[in-house]
């Protein structure tokens, strides 16, 4: 992992106030804060369409971004979307485990999903 240190990456909140969003943002910073470099966290709402659209904003600041952690697994789809569109095959990881997302696995579309 020693050569992701440092890289890009963008967070896909889930709804504000929601236990779940909570707490696997902070799982996340626990990690992230000192080994990557966040350089955008925003809200997505646990939707697909909203974490697609977040993320063409994302990358229309930046768009150097290398890897994306989003809270749920409709979320991570969405930045899939975006990334596609955009040309960029990023890492991608997402929570749940949902159907969609072991498919997006699979086919190399996404890194990774959460079980939980």
């Amino acid at each position: 992992m020693k050569e992701y240190e440092g890289i890009k990456v963008a967070e896909l909140q889930g709804t504000s106030g929601a236990s779940a969003a909570i707490d696997r943002s902070e799982g996340f910073h626990k990690v992230a804060d000192s080994k990557l470099n966040v350089v955008a966290s925003q809200t997505a709402n646990f939707n697909r369409t909203e974490g697609m659209s977040v993320m063409e904003n994302m990358l229309q600041v930046d768009g150097d971004i290398k890897a994306v952690f989003a809270a749920n697994d409709e979320m991570a789809l969405g930045a899939v979307e975006a990334m596609s569109g955009a040309g960029k095959n990023v890492l991608v990881v997402g929570f749940d485990a949902t159907d969609d997302a072991i498919a997006a696995v699979k086919a190399g579309r996404m890194a990774a999903t959460v079980a939980q």
